[in-house]
């Protein structure tokens, strides 16, 4: 996700900025040569007024917020640049594919004329977050296929059922629990495998649909008047890509009970 979208901490942003951290060093310093708490209390006082009155001022707030998206977007662009260094060639090739596009669509919206682009800036704003989602949905895709690759579930279900055959006549009540808590952990490894397989088809199928969004927007950019004659709805696509993200964050931590699992497991 892009960290430029996460609130700062406007009382924690106030108490570190150089300025304020100066005056205290300073207060602390006339302390130590004068031998004086006074100073202590003085500082004290005027600190405790700074941090009443300054994190809650709309200009400070305005001022950071700003501050702090730029510096935000520059550590997320960093970051992506480090997550396509590791995605494997062709997803990287496809997301370069649509940086393209998204500068070339940006490119014709401006040749159309400055009342063009100005109407068509908040769906330009739309592919940024589309090309993030993109990443994220590649890098998942790819964390998802590493980890399933090395599953064997023909051998999960050959053992499932050698364990169903096996607690059908237990040599002793003892090895029957053990059985049947091997046998569990196995028929849940199916069950989560399952719902990854699931993640790597909806996260795919995601990127083809971002893909042809664009390619379709990027067509329709030639010859188009205004705003009102896409036929694309960028909403309909954020709102599915927003669906598909949030089914993301709740199978991710199924990877971490596959493995918790696996190690359970009772030979």
């Amino acid at each position: 996700m892009d960290p430029a979208k996460k609130p700062p901490n406007y009382y924690q942003e106030a108490l570190g900025e150089p300025a304020n951290l100066f005056t205290l060093a300073g207060i602390i310093g006339l302390s130590a040569i004068t031998w004086s708490w006074v100073p202590l209390l003085l500082g004290a006082g005027a600190e405790a007024l700074y941090m009443l009155f300054v994190p809650d001022s709309g200009t400070y707030r305005r001022w950071t917020d700003i501050r702090y998206a730029k510096a935000s977007r520059q550590q997320w662009e960093a970051e992506k640049r480090d997550l396509v260094t590791r995605l494997w060639p062709d997803l990287a090739a496809r997301y370069s594919r649509l940086q393209k596009l998204r500068e070339s669509i940006t490119s014709t919206c401006r040749e159309s004329g400055e009342e063009t682009y100005s109407l068509m800036s908040e769906d330009l704003n739309k592919l940024d977050f589309l090309l993030d989602s993109f990443l994220d949905f590649a890098t998942t895709y790819m964390r998802y296929r590493k980890y399933m690759e090395n599953v064997n579930e023909r051998t999960i279900q050959m053992d499932i059922d050698r364990l169903q055959k096996r607690l059908k006549s237990p040599p002793d009540q003892a090895t029957g629990r053990l059985l049947q808590q091997n046998l569990d952990i196995l028929q849940k490894r199916m069950e989560r495998l399952g719902t990854i397989r699931t993640g790597i088809t909806n996260v795919q199928a995601q990127m083809d649909l971002i893909e042809s969004t664009f390619n379709l927007l990027n067509d329709q950019m030639i010859t188009i008047k205004s705003p009102e004659h896409l036929t694309v709805n960028l909403d309909d696509l954020i709102s599915g890509v927003e669906t598909t993200q949030k089914v993301v964050q709740e199978t991710n931590p199924f990877l971490q009970d596959l493995k918790r699992m696996a190690t359970a497991q009772i030979e």
